[in-house]
């Protein structure tokens, strides 16, 4: 069984203190969906992506348009 939470890749971080931040709530919100189905964790996967240095700071807002 896996319990999973996920951020927006699109997160950006100032400090280092945004960071820690950003993961103990993260950590939380595992540990709260634990806790619902009496279960602990065994392992945990961390997956950080770093921006490239020529990637715009800002991403770009994508627009999806369906039509019939």
């Amino acid at each position: 069984m896996q319990v999973l939470t996920s951020g927006q890749y699109g997160i950006r971080f100032e400090n280092s203190d945004q960071a820690e931040a950003f993961i103990r709530q993260m950590a939380g919100e595992v540990q709260k969906r634990l806790e619902a189905i009496d279960m602990v964790g065994r392992s945990i996967t961390l997956k950080i992506m770093k921006r490239d240095p020529t990637a715009p700071v800002e991403p770009p807002k994508v627009r999806i348009f369906l039509y019939e």
